[in-house]
């Protein structure tokens, strides 16, 4: 009971937040994460229910997804993509999202470009590490380990420990 009244209260402040903040990227920050606690919330509200009510988490992503295509391109635009990304991948386990598996795999494609645009690495090999992901999904093995070794080589080169456990795993 009070983790709904808690999760109820955050997606109260989110919205709250959303309708007084004085910049974009603001805005842009309280709307992943209302999007994914409401992801969260409807997960585990599918255990009690045989069918999950997508449609508010759907919502959501439509307006991130427009929100982020009005940003210029720019870190707090790349790893707010990221984010889309994986509540879509989320959904995807779910089979509650109208985005197809080619769609995802241009919208990666996108992000990886940008990414690489701005010259971060860090995202980068994030954004390689679920193009391995989502090849993996697809059963597309030989294209899903050339990305997940190509990131797992950038994140060994440039120290990310972390990401570097993470794609040792997806292998």
């Amino acid at each position: 009971a009070d983790f709904n009244r808690f999760s109820h209260q955050a997606l109260t402040h989110y919205r709250q937040v959303q309708a007084i903040a004085p910049t974009p990227t603001l805005r842009l920050q309280a709307l992943t994460q209302e999007l994914l606690m409401t992801i969260d919330l409807t997960q585990a509200r599918a255990t009690t229910r045989s069918v999950p009510d997508w449609s508010v988490v759907e919502t959501l992503r439509e307006q991130l997804q427009s929100q982020l295509d009005q940003l210029p391109n720019s870190s707090t635009r790349l790893y707010a993509r990221l984010n889309v990304v994986d509540s879509i991948l989320k959904l995807q386990a779910e089979n509650a999202t109208p985005l197809s598996l080619p769609d995802l795999e241009e919208l990666l494609t996108q992000t990886l470009a940008e990414a690489r645009t701005l010259g971060d690495q860090r995202a980068e090999i994030q954004v390689l590490g679920k193009l391995g992901n989502l090849s993996e999904r697809q059963q597309q093995w030989p294209t899903a380990q050339d990305f997940t070794v190509e990131a797992l080589k950038l994140a060994q080169a440039n120290g990310y420990a972390d990401l570097d456990y993470r794609l040792s795993w997806q292998l």
